[in-house]
């Protein structure tokens, strides 16, 4: 009896190893989904707003620039399987795989470098040149606006209470950061 209920409690908690960290996953998976949709609608007003687009200007831009996006996040997701590779390859001491991976990784890299005079005239084709040029500015102020967030959240004033911004303690409690008081140094 003992067995049975031995065996029964094993495989109950087997059963909940293998079934919450998978919950888990689908919580942080849907989570991530929110994030980014969440951003993709920031990042939609503050274009909008930045580059000061017109209704008619706006139905002709968004496709395109949807579909620049969805090539640029492909091109980024192949840069980064790359490097992954070239960096599994280098752990492994292999020349064979260090050269292919090398190889790939530099054709990635050139490929995205090539994208962008694609995406300017694709753009211009729907915009006047100022307004790209306010386009691409405003991709990168919003970056790193969003990277400013970003680091806020896990650094910033709220989580620090202050510390590391302003005079140091010592500073504060009139030492010279070596536990001298008001001493002056011979």
């Amino acid at each position: 009896m003992k067995t049975r209920m031995m065996i029964f409690m094993a495989s109950l908690m087997l059963t909940l190893l293998t079934v919450l960290p998978a919950s888990a996953q689908k919580k942080n998976d849907q989570k991530m989904e929110q994030w980014r949709e969440r951003v993709q609608a920031e990042r939609i007003a503050y274009i909008t707003s930045k580059v000061e687009l017109t209704p008619a200007e706006a139905e002709k831009f968004w496709p395109v620039y949807n579909e620049i996006s969805a090539r640029r996040e492909a091109a980024m997701q192949a840069e980064r399987t790359a490097f992954r590779n070239l960096k599994k390859a280098v752990k492994e001491n292999d020349e064979a795989k260090i050269s292919e991976a090398l190889k790939t990784y530099t054709q990635t890299m050139d490929n995205q470098e090539k994208t962008l005079g694609k995406d300017v005239q694709a753009l211009k084709k729907v915009l006047p040149e100022t307004k790209v040029a306010k386009v691409l500015l405003a991709e990168e102020q919003f970056r790193h606006e969003q990277i400013g967030k970003l680091h806020k959240g896990k650094n910033g004033p709220a989580e620090r209470n202050g510390k590391g911004r302003g005079k140091g303690k010592a500073q504060r409690d009139g030492q010279d950061g070596q536990g001298k008081e008001g001493r002056t140094q011979k």
